[in-house]
């Protein structure tokens, strides 16, 4: 019954730097959205953090599933281990908001990703239209192309290379 409390603490554990992770990470999409550019890092550093202690856990669990047997156990199968079917009730309600909270986590990497994406295109856009207006509309200068490749070659030969 020890191990079994254990797994639940660890489990609640998990459960609430998941929470938090996921609050970080929706957090740094409002900051993505808002152009608010310095809090990034911010987030980026608590993202680490938080990383950090999942990494934890998991080290922590995977002793707490050697009491079960064996340390790569999935949570289901160490929930048919358990004798105790409330217990084991409850574990498996748990492992449920573990799967929800982490499937939101996913979701908002994914939308955090295309804002990111988004962002540099229009980054890229801004920086085109300002060559184009530096240019007066003509991006194809006398010495290099719109790729940036010489297709004019203007080397200055003086006269004593010519003489030589």
């Amino acid at each position: 019954m020890k191990k079994v409390i254990e797994l639940n603490q660890i489990i609640d554990n998990e459960i609430q730097i998941c929470k938090e992770f996921d609050e970080i990470l929706e957090a740094k999409k409002e900051a993505i959205m808002k152009s608010k550019v310095t809090e990034l890092a911010q987030f980026d550093a608590k993202i680490v953090e938080y990383h950090k202690k999942l990494k934890e856990i998991s080290v922590t669990r995977k002793l707490v599933n050697k009491k079960f047997g064996n340390e790569n156990l999935y949570l289901s199968q160490i929930i048919s281990l358990i004798e105790d079917k409330s217990e084991a009730t409850k574990i498996k309600e748990k492992r449920n908001v573990i799967r929800n909270i982490t499937q939101k986590i996913e979701l908002n990497n994914k939308i955090i990703n295309s804002l990111i994406d988004h962002s540099l295109k229009i980054i890229d856009g801004s920086i085109l239209a300002i060559a184009m207006a530096l240019s007066n509309g003509d991006l194809q200068s006398k010495v290099y192309g719109q790729k940036g490749e010489k297709i004019q070659n203007n080397d200055i030969k003086s006269s004593i290379v010519e003489e030589a």
